[in-house]
């Protein structure tokens, strides 16, 4: 099997029927604070009062997005393996709902 995961974006918005406008790199394995902090250039949030730079986060809904390309040899299948996910999520392949997890937005 080849597998090739291009680099991921992150986006975000506060109304999911509403697309997202502003597309960030981001790092995954990671965490939508520091990739926002780092685009962003955020001072370290655990001086003084850094911390309210991410206070806009609270109300958002965080949308991580890549390409990928899989080749499966005859007789082999593909699995999707995430990990580490929030408590609330939506998986999409192809703009297709494949898993939901948690409480009806």
């Amino acid at each position: 099997m080849k597998t090739m995961i291009n680099s991921w974006t992150l986006s975000h918005t506060k109304d999911l029927a509403v697309p997202a406008e502003e597309k960030i790199a981001a790092h995954v394995p990671g965490a939508v604070q520091l990739d926002y902090a780092e685009a962003l250039g955020y001072a370290p949030y655990y001086y003084g009062m850094n911390f309210t730079q991410f206070d806009w986060m609270e109300n958002e809904y965080f949308l991580y997005e890549s390409v990928a390309e899989i080749v499966c040899d005859e007789g082999e299948k593909a699995y999707l393996h995430l990990s580490g996910l929030d408590y609330r999520y939506d998986i999409l392949i192809d703009g297709e709902t494949v898993y939901t997890c948690g409480e009806d937005k």
